[in-house]
């Protein structure tokens, strides 16, 4: 019962970690009053995003990849009657049914784990590719706001918005 609980616990502890996955909007209705500044720092953080989701989700398939050994590992285990060790022919049942619930619950959290983080990673790009036009269409320039960044006390000129 020991080596049960071995495999057993930390497929539901993982399975109960599960990523939630954060909305993002593609347009907001407040972008109009975003400044060039604004808009270049968000469009970092959506590269920070962009970079955690790619990793969540490799996580995420690593896990479903585990949870798939897991569960080939449980049935080599219950056909070889490895179960059966651990009290006859209850045990070989109760060890049969867990191992392969567990299998399938870590499984399942790994690719619920990589969709989510797949989702977040397709809604960032998004909002990016939608900052990025309205950074283009203001004539903001990266380079004056890199430059400025470096010099803390440094006034960025901004194309002042037209009122149409």
């Amino acid at each position: 019962m020991k080596r049960l609980s071995i495999v057993v616990l930390p497929a539901l502890l993982s399975f109960a970690v599960s990523v939630q996955a954060e909305s993002i909007e593609r347009i907001k209705i407040t972008d109009n009053e975003l400044s060039c500044r604004q808009i270049y720092d968000e469009l970092g953080s959506l590269d920070k995003t962009i970079a955690k989701a790619k990793e969540t989700q490799s996580s995420g398939q690593t896990t479903a990849t585990t949870g798939q050994a897991a569960g080939v590992a449980a049935e080599v285990a219950t056909r070889t009657g490895f179960f059966g060790q651990f009290g006859g022919l209850s045990g070989h049942l109760l060890g049969s049914v867990a191992s392969k619930t567990a299998a399938n619950v870590t499984e399942q959290s790994g690719q619920q784990t990589a969709q989510q983080a797949a989702e977040t990673e397709r809604q960032a790009q998004a909002r990016k590719e939608h900052l990025t036009g309205l950074f283009i269409s203001r004539s903001c320039k990266a380079s004056e706001l890199k430059a400025a960044a470096q010099e803390p006390d440094a006034v960025v000129a901004t194309k002042p918005q037209s009122k149409d």
